[in-house]
């Protein structure tokens, strides 16, 4: 069964990529990738011959509110649909909660590996937050970059089923599935789990008004974390693989203030204190990979106080561009 979905408030992050609702202002991006001969053959539907053929289907893009704009560098260059799947050509899932997902990029940027950034964490989404059974994605029989995205992703072959383009034409379609099992396999195949691998990630699931919840801010802190924010003592150390060293007060007060809650301390040997967040009976450490496979105590830590911290300008100032970059980026 087509369970209902409302992508209107959702602002999904990646590594390279944005996916959010679209806007009217996306109008000349979607425009100009949509234009394109190649593009849109791939997914059943021609290219755009006017502007005004790209407003119109991006105000039902709007007013649908199940498509996500993919936004690269402050720039859409394709879409990603939860489409309702076809229950006649699928009746074996009808006790299932499920949805089809399908997705379009522009020419430019194919062979990139984009799409498969954006499939998993729409994936992920689907099955940790809408709490989906199963997602199917389709491709034609032709279209070999996007049989490559799905297998990439761990589809696996569901069926094959005629397939009516937006042109008339009637083509063979394969359809593939990603059943919750599936993923949460494949996940552990691939090293999925590691891909969150700070304190508590498992059950860091707080949500603020937009949605986001910590993963997805640990998600958007990867592009911001850099040596400017890292504390000046570290900053020899501090390289790309270890992008959370010397970034925890900053980081956990940042994320107090959206979320509220506590910024509690772990006790260091060497002297200070490591911070992290609690917020209510939720416990997690954005910053904890620093550690490596040192084990750190999270019971009974006392409370840090921004006052304190902030006493030193330094630390005062890279909170408050670590801050900016933050809520700039979740905007998007």
């Amino acid at each position: 069964m087509n369970p209902e979905i409302d992508i209107s408030c959702v602002i999904l992050h990646t590594k390279r990529l944005t996916l959010r609702p679209w806007r009217q202002e996306d109008l000349e991006d979607f425009y100009a990738y949509a234009s394109v001969d190649g593009v849109g053959q791939m997914a059943g539907w021609a290219p755009h011959k006017s502007r005004e053929e790209s407003l119109y289907r991006l105000n039902h893009f709007i007013e649908e509110k199940k498509t996500f704009a993919l936004e690269h560098d402050g720039k859409v260059i394709g879409s990603l649909g939860i489409e309702r799947y076809n229950e006649a050509d699928h009746p074996e899932l009808k006790t299932l909660r499920c949805r089809e997902i399908g997705y379009v990029l522009c020419k430019d940027y194919w062979g990139q590996g984009l799409m498969p950034e954006a499939v998993e964490r729409v994936l992920q989404y689907l099955f940790e937050q809408v709490e989906l059974d199963a997602v199917i994605c389709g491709h034609f029989l032709q279209n070999r970059q996007s049989a490559r995205v799905q297998e990439k992703c761990g589809f696996t072959y569901c069926k094959t089923v005629p397939y009516t383009t937006q042109m008339g034409a009637v083509v063979t379609s394969i359809d593939n599935i990603m059943t919750r099992e599936q993923w949460m396999n494949w996940n552990n195949r691939k090293g999925g789990k590691k891909m969150y691998s700070f304190y508590g990630w498992q059950g860091a699931n707080v949500q603020d008004d937009l949605g986001l919840t910590p993963r997805d801010y640990y998600d958007i802190l990867t592009s911001i974390w850099s040596r400017e924010t890292c504390a000046p003592r570290l900053r020899p150390k501090w390289s790309m693989e270890n992008q959370t060293l010397g970034q925890c007060s900053i980081t956990a007060f940042a994320i107090q203030d959206i979320y509220g809650g506590k910024v509690l301390g772990v006790a260091l040997p060497e002297g200070g204190y490591h911070c992290f967040n609690q917020v209510g009976d939720c416990i997690f450490d954005l910053t904890s990979e620093q550690f490596g496979d040192e084990k750190l105590c999270y019971d009974d830590c006392p409370q840090q106080y921004r006052e304190d911290h902030f006493a030193d300008p330094d630390k005062k100032a890279r909170y408050e561009l670590l801050k900016e970059q933050l809520l700039a980026k979740r905007k998007r």
